[in-house]
């Protein structure tokens, strides 16, 4: 069942995102990944996740996330896992191929 990730911090800042981003480069989702997406809310962010699965999410964040977290000091943030009752992706997302990471140019 797919799962649904939200990440939330008051602390953590654009530029620190953008530095972890720079030092976590993704030319391709994970696997497992369906959507991802981030943005600055005040002095912190929020992002939002859809995984196919938990075990998917749980691997990214055990194998990817966490370890890279600890190299650069951060704080871990742990998502909010909910499971999605209903996803509506629309045609739009597949008549167009955006690497994964490349999205931070539509801001």
């Amino acid at each position: 069942m797919p799962v649904m990730a939200i990440y939330q911090s008051d602390d953590v800042s654009a530029d620190d995102y953008a530095a972890f981003r720079a030092k976590l480069p993704l030319t391709a989702a994970p696997r497992g990944a369906l959507f991802h997406a981030h943005a600055v809310r005040g002095a912190g962010f929020i992002t939002v996740e859809v995984w196919e699965d938990r075990r998917s999410l749980q691997g990214f964040l055990d194998d990817i996330l966490a370890p890279a977290v600890r190299r650069m000091g951060l704080p871990l943030i742990l998502p909010d896992i909910l499971e999605v009752d209903d996803l509506i992706v629309t045609e739009g997302v597949h008549s167009r191929e955006i690497p994964y990471g490349e999205m931070r140019q539509f801001a």
